[in-house]
C-alpha cells in the first residue's frame, strides 16, 4: 500500500490539488469580487503610500504614520477618479450608446463587396465569390461581438453603478490591506508547521510582487494607451475617440484580443467616412501596437507574468468562457498565480 507522504509526490496528487483550487475559486469567483477588486486596489495604491510614507515633516523631525499615508493616498485616488469622472463619463456614455447603435448598419455598409467596388478601378484581383462570402460573414460575426461588447460595458458599468452599495465595502477592504498586511501574512504563515514556514512565507512574497507590480504595470500601460489612441484617433477626425480611448484601456488589460476588437472596430467605423480614413487609422493602430509591445510593454512590465502566448490565450478563453468579460480582465493575473504555485510547489517534495 502506498504511504501518503510518497502519494503527495505524485502527479495524480497535485493535479488533483490544482483542480480542486480551481473549483473553489470558480465557485468563489462572483462573491469574491469586491475582494480581488479591493486587492487589486491595495496593489495600485501602495506605491504612493510608500512614496508618502517617506515624506518627512519639520525638518525631518516628523515622519508621516502609515495609517495617515493610506487614507492620503485613497484622497488623491478619489480626486483623480472624481476629476476623470466628471470631464469623461458624459460624452463618453453618450458616444458609446450611439456607436453601439450604429455598428449594425458599419457592418452591412463595409461588406468586402463594397471593399472591391471601391478598388474597381486599380489593378486589384478580385475575391473569388466563396471567399468574398466567407470574409463577409466573418466581418458580420466580428462586428457583432463587437456591438454585444459594446451593450456589455453599458450595461455592466449601469449595473455597477447601480450595485454601489455592494462595492462600498471594496475601499474598506483596501485600506485594511494596506495597513494590516504584514500581520494578515503573518497570521496565514502560522497556520502551516515551522518546517515549511519560510517556503510559504517566500511564496507569499512572491505572490505580492508579481501581482503589485502587474497591477501597477497596468495601470501605466493602460492610461497611455487610453489617451494616445484617443488623440490620435481625435487628429484623424475619427468619430467617438473617447471610446476608443476607453477600448484602449479595457484591451490593454486583455492581452491579443482587447487591442484586436478595439481596432478592428475603429478601422470600420473610419470606413463609414472614407476608405482612405480606415487606412490611416490602421496604420495608426498597427504602429502604436508595434510600439506598445516591443517598447512599452518590455520596459513597464518586464517579466512580471512571464507566461507563454499559448497559455495566456488558453486562460483568456477559460476566463471569458466563465465569467464574461471581468472573467477575461483576472484570467491573467490568476495565471501569474499560478506560475509562482507551480514553479514553487511542483517539484517540491512535501507542502
Amino acid at each position: 500500500m502506498i504511504e501518503f507522504s510518497e502519494f503527495r509526490k505524485s502527479i495524480v496528487f497535485k493535479t488533483g490539488v490544482a483542480l480542486f483550487f480551481s473549483y473553489v475559486l470558480y465557485v468563489l469567483g462572483s462573491f469574491m469580487f469586491p475582494f480581488f477588486l479591493a486587492l487589486a486596489l491595495s496593489f495600485l495604491l501602495a506605491p504612493i503610500v510608500n512614496v508618502l510614507e517617506k515624506l518627512t515633516v519639520g525638518r525631518g523631525l516628523f515622519r508621516i504614520p502609515r495609517g495617515v499615508a493610506i487614507f492620503l493616498s485613497f484622497v488623491i485616488f478619489g480626486i483623480f477618479m472624481s476629476v476623470l469622472v466628471a470631464v469623461v463619463a458624459p460624452p463618453l456614455f453618450s458616444q458609446l450608446n450611439e456607436l453601439a447603435a450604429h455598428l449594425p448598419e458599419y457592418a452591412q455598409r463595409a461588406q468586402v463587396q463594397d471593399w472591391q467596388e471601391i478598388l474597381r478601378d486599380g489593378n486589384y484581383p478580385r475575391l473569388p465569390s466563396n471567399l468574398t462570402n466567407i470574409a463577409d460573414a466573418a466581418i458580420g460575426w466580428t462586428m457583432g461581438i463587437l456591438g454585444n461588447m459594446l451593450r456589455s460595458l453599458v450595461s455592466s458599468s449601469i449595473s455597477i453603478v447601480a450595485n454601489l452599495v455592494g462595492l462600498i465595502v471594496v475601499p474598506f477592504l483596501s485600506f485594511y490591506f494596506l495597513k494590516d498586511r504584514r500581520e494578515l501574512c503573518e497570521m496565514f504563515v502560522h497556520l502551516f508547521t515551522p518546517e515549511v514556514r519560510p517556503r510559504v512565507e517566500r511564496i507569499l512574497v512572491r505572490l505580492g510582487d508579481t501581482l503589485g507590480d502587474y497591477v501597477v504595470g497596468l495601470g501605466k500601460l493602460s492610461f497611455i494607451s487610453g489617451v494616445v489612441i484617443a488623440a490620435g484617433c481625435l487628429v484623424l477626425g475619427l468619430p467617438y475617440a473617447l471610446v476608443f480611448g476607453f477600448l484602449a484601456i479595457v484591451g490593454e488589460t486583455i492581452p491579443v484580443f482587447g487591442p484586436v476588437f478595439g481596432a478592428v472596430a475603429a478601422i470600420f467605423t473610419a470606413m463609414e467616412s472614407s476608405p482612405s480614413l480606415a487606412v490611416y487609422v490602421g496604420a495608426f493602430y498597427a504602429l502604436y501596437y508595434m510600439v506598445d509591445a516591443n517598447v512599452l510593454m518590455p520596459k513597464v512590465m518586464g517579466k512580471t507574468i512571464d507566461l507563454p502566448a499559448v497559455v495566456l490565450l488558453i486562460a483568456l478563453m477559460i476566463g471569458g468562457k466563465l465569467f464574461g468579460i471581468l472573467g477575461m480582465l483576472f484570467a491573467v493575473p490568476v495565471a501569474g498565480v499560478y506560475r509562482v504555485l507551480y514553479k514553487e510547489l511542483w517539484h517540491e517534495d512535501s507542502v
